[in-house]
């Protein structure tokens, strides 16, 4: 069976580019990656696709890059909690004021590690066009330095949400073969999916079946 990859790692879930098709990577994305999977104690990081910010930014645009780091980090933490965020702070891999410039001191574990993240957010702003590749509304996630799983993001505006379904860049559903894809809808009180705008979506149909 076919798999789309990405770095050489195989990528699952909702991805919008057609089966067996390898998305290449820049140059400076891959040698990030690599760097990090020698960093044993980060079990995981990601990054999202356009559509997770309120500001309304889509089109492909990296934000939210985040990093769980083992045995600080509890598995359970949403990972918008563990974003290393525009001013250089991470909650376990440390801070460096970005705004200072490239001497700026740093104050954390391990200063390695740190550079090495920070090397792959820089990365991922900078090879944006290749990304576009998985959609958008995507949040990505590498599992372990193996493998990446691929989610939905719920979008901030009703309007974007609308062309989101228009373009049913959704996993097929097997509980709802009238329909042939989940109904990621928007937010409601009567909603019981957690499903919430710049949040992972929770596939289900909206069907009386599953719903």
């Amino acid at each position: 069976m076919s798999t789309n990859t990405f770095v050489g790692l195989p990528v699952t879930g909702v991805v919008c580019f057609s089966d067996g098709l390898e998305t290449t990577a820049p140059d400076a994305i891959t040698r990030a990656m690599r760097a990090l999977a020698e960093e044993t104690t980060i079990t995981s990081y990601g990054w999202s696709l356009g559509g997770g910010r309120p500001n309304g930014n889509t089109g492909g645009v990296v934000h939210d890059v985040w990093f769980r780091v083992d045995g600080v980090d509890h598995p359970s933490t949403p990972y918008h909690q563990l974003v290393l965020d525009d001013d250089g702070f991470h909650p376990s891999l440390g801070f460096r004021p970005l705004h200072r410039g490239p001497d700026a001191p740093y104050r954390g574990p391990d200063r390695r590690r740190y550079d090495r993240a920070r090397d792959l957010v820089n990365a991922l702003h900078q090879g944006i066009e290749p990304l576009r590749r998985f959609g958008d509304h995507i949040a990505l996630t590498v599992h372990e330095h193996a493998r990446i799983t691929a989610a939905l993001l719920m979008p901030h505006t009703y309007a974007e949400y609308m062309r989101m379904r228009a373009r049913r860049d959704r996993p097929n559903c097997d509980l709802c073969a009238d329909f042939g894809y989940p109904v990621p809808h928007w937010p409601s009180l009567h909603c019981r999916s957690g499903n919430a705008p710049g949040r992972p979506i929770r596939p289900h149909c909206t069907c009386d079946v599953c719903f």
